[in-house]
């Protein structure tokens, strides 16, 4: 059970990897990667212009148990949001800065996830096996959950 746990985390990391790209490929500003707290965990804190962004990342290998962007529940919102009320707070920040939560779906083949694992080093650009990503901008607000 603790080898399957640290692979799913290895994944996740090499996903989240992907995310980054895919963001500082479009001017994001990364702040924070994997802020923990006992509410929950945001992948990625960034800045877009003027807004704080906090996105998750969501990965799977094909859509036998949905897209992954289907599989973000009202709790994992939930603790999201409290994640992020948090990090605001520990930065000084106000509850009413301008911020968003944006999701990003990775859905990829096993194939793609072995050549991710031989190539982590490889940019995006460079590879010829690319995930299918799909991003939603401003999934939703700090006071919509």
């Amino acid at each position: 059970m603790i080898m399957v746990k640290r692979n799913k985390r290895e994944i996740g990391s090499r996903y989240e990897e992907i995310a980054a790209a895919y963001f500082l490929a479009r001017n994001y500003q990364i702040l924070k990667r994997n802020f923990y707290t006992l509410e929950g965990e945001v992948d990625i804190i960034a800045r877009d212009k003027e807004f704080l962004v906090f996105i998750e990342v969501r990965y799977r290998i094909n859509t036998r148990y949905g897209h992954p962007l289907e599989s973000i529940s009202l709790r994992k919102k939930q603790r999201l949001v409290s994640a992020a009320k948090i990090y605001l707070r520990q930065e000084g920040l106000s509850l009413d800065i301008p911020c968003r939560f944006d999701v990003l779906g990775i859905l990829g083949s096993q194939d793609q996830r072995s050549w991710i694992s031989q190539n982590q080093q490889v940019s995006l650009e460079e590879r010829d096996v690319k995930p299918l990503i799909e991003h939603i901008e401003n999934a939703w607000q700090l006071d919509e959950v």
